[in-house]
């Protein structure tokens, strides 16, 4: 293994710790931080067809809110859906009818149809950190 990739997993493993370590509320709060930051940037206002995570309970910015906030916007949201090792994005209208996955995580159907990435033209995914460049 590279020392780069070494590097990175081991960073990755000491971030992963520090989140978990944040209280609920601490996470509520930076996550609320995050959607006004999103919700405020020129590229998520423009965007008609956005993907959206759907967050785990700890240790990631939740947005569910921002799902709805979307929604209500009139935008169309995308959702990930695993399939194996593949993953599909899958338009949502609502967070209602979604079903956990083998991670716990809600999800679309599998009968539900995926859609064509190049359809999306903002996708939100999650990270465990970012540089000062939001790299």
């Amino acid at each position: 293994m590279s020392a780069i990739r070494t590097a990175k997993l081991q960073l990755r493993k000491s971030m992963r710790h520090r989140l978990l370590q944040l209280s609920p509320n601490d996470l509520s709060i930076q996550s609320q931080q995050i959607q006004a930051h999103l919700l405020a940037h020129p590229a998520f206002q423009r965007a008609q067809h956005i993907s959206i995570y759907l967050s785990m309970d700890s240790a990631e910015a939740q947005t569910y809110g921002l799902v709805e906030t979307a929604l209500a916007a009139g935008k169309s949201v995308y959702v990930p859906r695993c399939r194996g090792q593949q993953m599909d994005m899958v338009r949502i209208t609502s967070l209602l009818g979604l079903k956990p996955n083998a991670w716990g995580i809600p999800e679309p159907s599998h009968s539900e149809p995926a859609v064509d990435p190049n359809t999306l033209d903002f996708i939100l995914v999650p990270g465990v950190a970012f540089d000062a460049t939001d790299t």
